[in-house]
């Protein structure tokens, strides 16, 4: 994984890129597999001071993604 060093990204202002890997045994990894989820984010989403900050506004932020309703 490689952070993105571009200021020009949609989204948050996090993002990762996957570098280029040789054996499908790296491309399948847990690492690999979530930085299209990872980038999908909102920047209110990411750009938090602490992990139970993050963990609740993920949590609101896919709820209101897959029910279409803000709580």
């Amino acid at each position: 994984m490689i952070r993105y060093t571009e200021t020009t990204t949609r989204g948050n202002s996090f993002k990762l890129k996957q570098g280029q890997v040789r054996y499908d045994v790296r491309k399948y990894m847990s690492a690999n597999r979530v930085i299209s989820a990872w980038n999908s984010l909102p920047e209110y989403v990411v750009n938090v001071e602490g992990t139970n900050v993050f963990k609740n506004r993920l949590d609101k932020y896919w709820s209101t993604l897959y029910t279409g309703s803000l709580l």
